[in-house]
């Protein structure tokens, strides 16, 4: 397998299985089309969406259902024709994850815009929700760190 450089994970090998198109869909990293997901741990909980061409470019992701349960974005139907969706089972969804100055405690997950995966054609992109219950910094950990704590799950805009 390749190997590719990360600056998160130094060096990783990567598959073309694990290779997507999001087409510059990452709002302020339009130049950028092709990325690899990859694990960051070993349980999978976290991933990393790498960047093909640049080892600087790369973006921590989570299941956003391990920590929200109630989680139901509604994607505009143009976003699900445009990466050629034909059932729910072709979907992975992850959403984008901020740890503010390396502050696991205060890291929040961006609800509001999550990154919808087409696991068959391999296309993916950022979507924008449709609504207004969701922002893009929703506490991952709660006090308790259970992240079942309501009042601490969304963030300040």
């Amino acid at each position: 397998m390749p190997e590719i450089e990360s600056r998160i994970l130094g060096k990783i090998e990567v598959s073309d299985k694990t290779l997507y198109h999001l087409d510059g869909s990452i709002l302020a990293f339009e130049d950028y089309d092709e990325f690899y997901l990859v694990n960051m741990d070993s349980e999978g909980t976290y991933k990393i969406l790498q960047s093909k061409d640049d080892k600087n470019i790369c973006f921590i992701l989570i299941d956003p259902f391990l920590v929200f349960k109630d989680y139901q974005p509604d994607i505009h139907d143009e976003d699900i024709k445009s990466l050629s969706i034909e059932s729910e089972s072709d979907i992975y969804l992850l959403t984008i994850v901020t740890i503010p100055n390396g502050d696991l405690k205060s890291m929040t997950a961006n609800l509001i815009a999550p990154i919808v995966f087409n696991i068959k054609n391999h296309k993916a992109k950022q979507c924008t929700a449709l609504g207004d219950k969701y922002s893009t910094k929703h506490f991952i950990l709660s006090e308790d760190d259970n992240g079942n704590n309501e009042d601490n799950k969304k963030g300040k805009n």
